[in-house]
């Protein structure tokens, strides 16, 4: 990949800005994953992998590869504490990947730690700990790049920051994030693994492993056979932490997930809401088999930045020739305004959502969901006890909550009460569930119950026959009795027997 470009120092000039092998300086190819990464169209990029998959590589070279390409473009490069930004991500993008001809044309400002390219673009790299917001107010951006984006205090500075992508001249404005993967908590898996319908075109993922990254030496990799199993997953594999101290354990998506069908007529459908100010505001719509004692969310809606007048527009639109029986509703909606006296209940009432005071008993309803949640099965799927909760496949922002969902850990020991955070859908469910108490799961008997005995099997029962009815028989309680009845019924009668020899 090379770039010609106008220079101080010649008229034209052309610079390599591609990888390069960090021992021997050799121009090198970039990895599948990395190519991927570079040709991805979407506003937002996150490149997560194990240890040594060549993040900060990538970033780098993305971030050179846009200041090049559009002249007088302004980038920032990011890191939560200064160190780990001198040491790492600067000490990488300025010695091991920048083309050294590139660099000798550059004016590095290391007191202000400003990159200055020779077509007039800028790189600032700053640590985001001292991350102010009065600072960056008046500056416009055409990229921005977080190097390990999973540590603490990123996600502010990205909601900080992606305000400033208002650059103008550029041809591309974007933001791109590289780091090794963390908890599925985390604002990364929200956005880019878990994301829903809505931030599908503009946030896309890419994976590598450790072991895709033919620069590393063997003994390293050697010695990352060491790690646990879930530290191998996360720092080699790049794979995403479970969360620890998940409420919804028995939620499974092989289960509890179905594909979209026709909703009966005749089956009960209502909404439930959760209303908020600082986060989103959220609908689910629900259908109630009666018959089979179940009960599935067939739609989700989620906004952030709606108004309720809009947001009930949106849901009545959304929901258009169907019949809905009525709103579920947070009881807190009940209070009034001090500015108006006017509630959320009677503002939903007046919009004709018939609207009903949910149950807002946190832990009842986190047990109620989790009865509804169990299931037993054979091992060749055949349920014993079916589950009595489904969502269609459509609905994630509910599923992905639902699996993320967790009790507040403090110094390693749960609280007993769930974590407040992207908790908006699971609220909800919880208002839905202790609505609908008539759903409970339905129990199957044991399949071995209903199938054709085996021969072996009948000439063992054959056996027990013949021997109970000598047993009995000999002890002169008679053939009636068997060992089926009730114990206290053939005690009684044995000591009827007993008595009248």
């Amino acid at each position: 990949m090379e770039s010609r470009t106008s220079s101080r120092t010649s008229a034209r000039k052309c610079y390599y800005l591609g990888y390069r092998d960090p021992k021997t300086g050799k121009r090198t190819e970039p990895l599948a994953t990395q190519l991927a990464f570079h040709n991805s169209p979407a506003l937002f990029r996150l490149y997560r992998g194990g240890m040594g998959s060549g993040k900060t590589a990538c970033g780098s070279v993305e971030s050179i590869a846009l200041s090049m390409r559009y002249p007088g473009n302004r980038g920032l490069i990011g890191r939560w504490s200064k160190p780990e930004l001198e040491i790492s991500t600067q000490k990488i993008f300025l010695e091991e990947v920048i083309d050294p001809g590139l660099m000798a044309d550059c004016q590095f400002y290391k007191g202000r730690n400003l990159l200055v390219f020779p077509n007039g673009s800028e790189i600032i790299f700053t640590h985001l700990r001292m991350l102010n917001p009065e600072r960056f107010r008046s500056m416009q951006l055409g990229f921005y790049w977080l190097d390990e984006a999973i540590e603490a205090g990123c996600e502010e500075a990205h909601d900080e920051l992606k305000k400033r992508l208002r650059l103008p001249g550029v041809g591309r404005r974007c933001a791109f994030f590289t780091s090794n993967p963390g908890a599925e908590a985390s604002y990364l898996f929200n956005n880019f693994t878990d994301k829903g319908w809505l931030k599908s075109r503009h946030y896309e993922e890419f994976k590598a492993t450790s072991l895709e990254n033919p620069y590393l030496p063997d003994v390293y990799l050697e010695l990352m056979q060491d790690l646990d199993h879930e530290q191998y997953q996360m720092f080699v594999m790049g794979e995403w932490q479970r969360a620890r101290g998940k409420i919804f354990e028995i939620f499974d998506r092989q289960v509890h997930v179905i594909q979209p069908f026709q909703i009966p007529e005749g089956w009960l459908r209502f909404r439930s809401m959760d209303f908020g100010i600082a986060h989103a505001m959220v609908c689910g719509w629900w259908a109630l088999d009666e018959e089979n004692g179940r009960l599935i969310q067939y739609r989700e809606w989620a906004s952030p930045d709606q108004s309720l007048p809009d947001f009930v527009d949106t849901v009545q639109s959304l929901e258009e020739g169907e019949r809905i029986a009525y709103s579920v509703i947070d009881p807190a909606a009940k209070a009034r305004s001090i500015q108006t006296g006017v509630s959320t209940y009677d503002q939903l009432a007046q919009m004709g959502m018939s609207p009903v005071l949910g149950d807002n008993d946190v832990l009842g309803s986190i047990r109620r969901i989790n009865g509804l949640l169990r299931y037993s099965q054979t091992s060749d799927g055949f349920f014993l006890r079916k589950p009595a909760i489904f969502w269609f496949d459509h609905c994630l922002a509910t599923i992905g909550q639902m699996e993320r969902y967790q009790w507040d850990v403090v110094k390693g020991k749960t609280t007993g009460k769930p974590l407040k955070k992207h908790d908006d859908c699971v609220d909800m469910v919880r208002y839905a569930v202790m609505n609908s108490l008539q759903v409970q799961p339905s129990l199957r008997i044991d399949p071995a119950a209903v199938r054709e005995p085996t021969n072996a099997e009948l000439n063992i029962r054959k056996m027990c026959a013949i021997n109970e009815a000598r047993r009995l028989a000999k002890s002169g309680e008679g053939s009636l009795m068997s060992r089926a009845a009730p114990r206290f019924m053939r005690r009684a009668r044995h000591y009827r027997v007993r008595g009248a020899v």
